[in-house]
Order: C-alpha cells, then sequence, then structure tokens
C-alpha cells in the first residue's frame, strides 16, 4: 500500500509540473515564435563564412535530389 501511494503522489507531482509547463508554452506570444522559427531557418540555411543563405540554394537541392537512388 505505501508503495502504491507513494507512486501516486509522485506521478500526480510529475503531471503538474508538465501541465505547468505546457500553460507556460502556451502563453508564448505568436510573433515570438514566428521570430524564433525565422532566426531558426536562418541559421540553418546560411551559409557559415558569409551568414546568408546562398543564392538558387533550391535549384542546387533539386539537383542532388534528383540523383538520389529512388
Amino acid at each position: 500500500m505505501n508503495k502504491l501511494y507513494l507512486f501516486l503522489l509522485m506521478a500526480t507531482a510529475v503531471f503538474i509540473s508538465c501541465e505547468r509547463k505546457i500553460q507556460t508554452l502556451g502563453d508564448a506570444s505568436v510573433e515570438g515564435t514566428m521570430q524564433g522559427r525565422k532566426a531558426f531557418e536562418l541559421m540553418r540555411l546560411a551559409d557559415p563564412a558569409t551568414g546568408k543563405i546562398p543564392l538558387y540554394i533550391r535549384a542546387a537541392e533539386l539537383e542532388f535530389a534528383s540523383h538520389l537512388p529512388k
């Protein structure tokens, strides 16, 4: 009985903690989320040497994809 009580107490604490984190994330503004997404995409696609997205990157992507095995 004590083990079950302890398990339920710990599970409740974890659930409450997760619920608070979800509420905090839900309160974030959409604008902040959009800015973060834009910054992430720029960081992911940018050339490390120049910090800019290379011209014709989509054409290079399609060319590479055309040579992949189907």
